[in-house]
């Protein structure tokens, strides 16, 4: 199977104490969803401080590695792995706000 792209965005997001992140997300379907999440998508996102790009999550799930979070230098191997795409974000963003702080907006 062709990979498909299921979505792709870039934002700014403004915290609730000062400041703004910029976001990055895509994610691809990469075969049969039947096969499940883990070997059905792949994807990337990222949430940085432009000012100090090292300050950073990274969640990302490709070919040979489920979903893993990276955060700053420091990998974090996930005890429960997400089980669906909506799963996968709502993680993303709950590491997010817990290294950044509290957001604005709603992702």
């Amino acid at each position: 199977m062709k990979a498909q792209l299921v979505f792709a965005t870039k934002r700014v997001v403004y915290l609730r104490f000062g400041g703004q992140i910029t976001v990055y997300m895509d994610c691809y379907e990469i075969g049969d969803a039947k096969l499940g999440f883990a070997k059905a998508f792949t994807f990337s996102w990222i949430a940085f401080d432009s000012s100090d790009p090292k300050r950073m999550v990274l969640m990302d799930q490709h070919t040979g590695r489920p979903c893993h979070l990276h955060v700053g230098e420091k990998d974090i191997v996930l005890s429960e792995l997400p089980e669906t795409i909506d799963a996968a974000i709502n993680l993303f963003w709950f590491e997010v706000k817990k290294h950044f702080g509290e957001i604005l907006e709603a992702p």
